[in-house]
């Protein structure tokens, strides 16, 4: 009977961690770690995983960051996504353009 219980508190508690990194053209169940906000209207975005993973050329601090350009359509909204998360302590999952920098194309939100 305690070997049952044994078994279902360590396949409980393994399940329930997520791994969070990137890889090629997206970052996975990361949160925000930076916001980095420059005048020429781009956003750096740094998460806890490892940007240096993507396939594309990230930015700042030995290519830690993420590109959100605020030129393009919906940054608004993207940064709200990210900011909130940022502040909730949640995590997201971050896509990026490998073709034209490390620019972020969209996020989705993780609870």
């Amino acid at each position: 009977m305690e070997l049952k219980i044994l078994v279902a508190l360590t396949i409980t508690f393994f399940s329930s961690l997520t791994y969070a990194d990137c890889s090629a053209g997206y970052c996975s169940d990361v949160k925000i770690v930076e916001l980095y906000i420059n005048a020429n209207g781009n956003i750096y975005v740094a998460t806890d995983g490892d940007e240096s993973k993507l396939t594309c050329a990230t930015v700042s601090n030995g290519g830690t960051h993420v590109t959100l350009k605020t030129s393009d359509a919906n940054s608004k909204e993207i940064y709200s996504a990210l900011l909130a998360s940022q502040r909730a302590g949640k995590k997201v999952g971050i896509r990026t353009d490998d073709q034209n920098g490390c620019n972020i194309l969209y996020v989705r939100s993780k609870l």
